[in-house]
């Protein structure tokens, strides 16, 4: 019969999930002047703006493997016997 060592490790299975809720998403401040004639100041320039803010997404491999792995990680930890 399978036992663990330390059981109440199993305690740590939702971290990712409560770090996902609590900890808000990485932002970074830059200064900027907003004006309604963009394009047009960016072409004088004759330089292209760069893009906004990217959000990526995971790929479902990424969404499947990752709880899987951690599953694993805190299964390790709580040492089966």
């Amino acid at each position: 019969m399978l036992e663990f060592d330390y059981p109440w490790l199993f305690f740590l299975l939702p971290i990712p999930l409560l770090v996902w809720w609590f900890v808000p998403p990485y932002k970074e401040q830059r200064d900027a002047i907003r004006t309604p004639f963009f394009e047009e100041l960016a072409g004088l320039t004759g330089k292209s703006p760069a893009p906004g803010a990217v959000i990526l997404r995971r790929s479902w491999v990424q969404r499947l493997l990752l709880p899987v792995c951690w599953g694993l990680l805190v299964c390790a930890l709580a040492r089966p016997q």
